[in-house]
């Protein structure tokens, strides 16, 4: 979830909408980052940006008590089903360090959050299990059997408040206050949640019908197998062509929701070109 200086030699971004962002000049970028996963169904959900204008208009803004945190836990539990005891933080690096200090306190020598990516084996996961996971949507994957979970959830930008969901083997008595979160975020995650509920539950994009080179792609994320090293080289020239791919190989390519025939050719010819032609096998 690092973002390097890569991201800063994208032009200034006007509008976005779905995965695609337009410049000032008017070019536009296919999206194949999407903000690490915050903007996973886009970048402009119609369902999620009502319910924030609609929490606005009530004035309730202030890191207030609200029942918006319970609302979002109860979605969060039919979202991840799990015995999860569920703590809201106000950021991804506030329920990041929490996380680690409940890991170390369970035992944990190395106390890690995964992407579960590295992990795609359930019996890997059982010997991972003092570490900690990321879920992701879209993605199965035995997260009961952590002890803790971090959902990246989509909602576009890293303002958004950040669940935290602790398996049963951490007492209960010992977990730490959820966080004063605003009442319009916590009720726009609300809504995302419930959104991505949904849309899991239709026909999904058929994903398995794109061929990346270079990336291992799993469900609708890529994950690469190319030198490392050559990374900044790749990312370069994928810009270039008006394709945005995560700034660091740390963080999965997410392909899109819709797209077309013309936009999945060129990333497909692109990635083909970039890394067959120029030997950049071999992770490094």
């Amino acid at each position: 979830m690092d973002d390097s200086k890569g991201i800063f030699t994208l032009p200034e971004i006007h509008r976005a909408r779905d995965c695609r962002l337009y410049d000032r000049k008017g070019n536009r970028y296919l999206d194949l980052w999407r903000n690490g996963g915050r903007a996973l169904l886009g970048h402009r959900p119609d369902k999620v940006y009502r319910e924030l204008k609609n929490v606005l208009q009530k004035g309730v803004v202030a890191e207030y008590p609200s029942l918006y945190t319970g609302r979002l836990k109860k979605a969060l539990r039919s979202l991840i089903p799990g015995n999860w005891e569920i703590r809201i933080f106000a950021s991804l690096d506030r329920a990041l360090t929490v996380g680690k200090e409940i890991l170390h306190r369970l035992g944990s020598s190395n106390a890690q959050v995964l992407e579960p990516f590295r992990l795609p084996d359930p019996e890997q996961a059982e010997q991972e299990q003092n570490r900690g996971v990321f879920y992701r949507p879209f993605y199965s994957f035995p997260y009961p059997q952590f002890p803790l979970v971090i959902p990246i959830l989509p909602f576009p930008g890293a303002f958004a408040p950040q669940p935290l969901l602790i398996g049963d083997s951490f007492p209960r008595e010992e977990l730490p206050s959820d966080d004063p979160v605003s009442p319009v975020l916590a009720a726009t995650l609300v809504r995302t949640v419930w959104h991505l509920i949904r849309v899991s539950r239709i026909a999904l994009p058929k994903w398995e019908e794109w061929e990346v080179y270079g990336w291992n792609l799993i469900s609708c994320y890529g994950i690469p197998q190319f030198k490392h090293s050559q990374y900044q080289k790749i990312f370069t020239a994928f810009l270039e062509r008006k394709i945005l791919i995560p700034p660091t190989p740390e963080d999965p390519l997410i392909l899109p929701m819709d797209w077309s025939k013309g936009e999945k050719a060129l990333v497909e010819s692109t990635a083909r070109e970039l890394i067959e032609k120029g030997d950049l096998y071999g992770i490094g």
